[in-house]
């Protein structure tokens, strides 16, 4: 009798492990089925199709050692280049959005807000960081089409924005505009 509970047991842990390899492989898939491509004209060129792309619960935001909460929101990351070369395209996107047309707005400054404060979360918000370090966060206006959501999203975003540094002030670089088509693209829970 022991010995058949022991195949048992041995059988079970087989079946979990090949469960979890096929959950893996499904998860794996569904991220490399994932496509973008990128434009960015005005006060810097380039386009890419290839980097990564993730779609992802926000919680927290950190600044400096600081901490804010971002309760229900998600973030589209478009990333090309690594080091010195690193470009990160982010949209901030509520949580349960349907399908449909969007405004996207200037990310809100956690630099005026209380350390701990919760930031609002009922905006689309996006921002392009260049590879030199520039941020292009201030006077965003444009639009994103969300045509699949749920667990994947698809769609196409285009938006404004103007340089912003660190310390509050605005660069001396004119605008840049940022245009861009994602596919397919899974939620990481």
């Amino acid at each position: 009798m022991r010995k058949i509970e022991v195949i048992l047991a041995g059988v079970i842990v087989l079946l979990l492990v090949i469960i979890g390899v096929l959950v893996w492989q499904r998860t794996q898939s569904d991220e490399d089925d994932a496509s973008f491509s990128v434009t960015i004209s005005g006060a810097r060129a380039d386009s890419f199709t290839s980097g990564e792309v993730f779609y992802e619960f926000v919680d927290e935001y950190f600044l400096d050692e600081k901490q804010w909460t971002h309760p229900d929101t998600t973030m589209l990351t478009i990333q090309n280049g690594s080091g010195d070369t690193l470009q990160v395209i982010s949209i901030n996107i509520p949580v349960d959005v349907e399908p449909g047309t969007y405004a996207l707005q200037t990310p809100v400054d956690l630099s005026t807000l209380p350390v701990g404060a919760t930031v609002p979360v009922d905006e689309f918000t996006a921002s392009y960081y260049a590879p030199d370090g520039a941020s292009y966060i201030a006077d965003v206006t444009g639009l994103i089409t969300l045509t699949e959501t749920g667990d994947r999203i698809s769609g196409e975003f285009a938006f404004e924005a103007s340089p912003f540094d660190a310390y509050g002030s605005r660069a001396n670089d004119p605008t840049i505009q940022v245009e861009g088509t994602f596919e397919g693209v899974s939620l990481r829970r």
